[in-house]
């Protein structure tokens, strides 16, 4: 379901995260219930057998009420190869908890990451570990998801 489709006023006073979808690792970010800061969280191995508990568990630590999950739309609008993917990955998702899901598009939010991390002053080392470009890109989705909704 498209933020657009949704009744979105809802959601104020309510925690948001957002997941930044790769195939090797999935990164997360949250909202406080204002939607005043956005805290990149961390990042989750896609491959572990934990996976899908870390993930769940952290979304009751954090006490998410809507999720905002990135899907690679292209400038032009088009599907990229990985669409298939994260679609299959939201269907899982809304199987295994209750959570309301919104997607948005996040093109090119890993590559604005590294400019984010450049304009904050992040060392070089820090900037070429990719757990850190999932984060930061988690937190760019979802900045540009309440930006684009009005939420705050």
């Amino acid at each position: 379901m498209s933020h657009k489709q949704e009744n979105i006023g809802k959601y104020y006073g309510v925690r948001i995260g957002s997941i930044d979808f790769g195939l090797k690792r999935v990164g997360f970010a949250v909202c406080d219930e204002f939607h005043i800061t956005i805290t990149p969280k961390q990042v989750f191995d896609r491959t572990s057998q934990n996976f899908w508990n870390d993930l769940l568990d952290t979304f009751v630590k954090e006490r998410i009420g809507l999720l905002v999950v990135g899907l690679p739309l292209r400038l032009e609008g088009e599907k990229a190869n990985i669409l298939v993917d994260v679609e299959k990955f939201i269907k899982e998702l809304r199987t295994k908890c209750d959570i309301d899901i919104a997607t948005f598009d996040e093109s090119y939010s890993t590559r604005r990451s590294v400019g984010t991390m450049l304009e904050i002053g992040m060392k070089k080392k820090k900037r070429s570990v990719k757990e850190n470009k999932d984060k930061i890109a988690a937190a760019i989705i979802l900045r540009d998801f309440l930006q684009e909704s009005e939420l705050k």
